[in-house]
């Protein structure tokens, strides 16, 4: 087996990459496929998804740029427009993503379930608000 050191940045990717927060069970192949052809675009350095509580759920670059993510609070009200800022600050062409709702509490995850209702995702969220239900 041959293993090999983790590489937390953007720099490791070799050119430009999207990524996309895990508490975003509502992302479709369709928005992905958005934000990568925005960033496609000879005129765009960068796309970032706005979240619902100040956050964002995806962020794309161009080209890996560590200065982007230096001392930009994360999971807080303020980050997304931290960050929106930074990436301008940093004289990058941006384009902002749609607005989405990220599961950080139970009741994220009801309103995210009644987004996608046909979703594993609703499946369990369903499961889980049976359980706590009083009896």
């Amino acid at each position: 087996m041959i293993s090999r050191p983790v590489c937390p940045t953007f720099e490791c990717c070799g050119g430009s990459a999207l990524l996309i927060g895990m508490d975003t069970p509502q992302v479709t192949t369709s928005l992905i496929e958005a934000a990568v052809a925005e960033l496609e675009r000879p005129d765009r350095d960068a796309v970032l998804g706005p979240t619902v509580d100040g956050g964002y759920w995806a962020i794309g670059l161009k080209a890996p740029n560590d200065a982007v993510f230096h001392d930009i609070p994360m999971s807080r009200s303020i980050t997304f427009g931290r960050q929106m800022h930074r990436l301008r600050d940093l004289g990058m062409r941006t384009s902002e993503l749609p607005l989405l709702r990220d599961v950080d509490l139970f009741e994220d995850a009801q309103a995210v379930a009644g987004e996608i209702p046909y979703s594993d995702f609703t499946h369990c969220v369903r499961g889980v608000a049976a359980v706590m239900e009083p009896t």
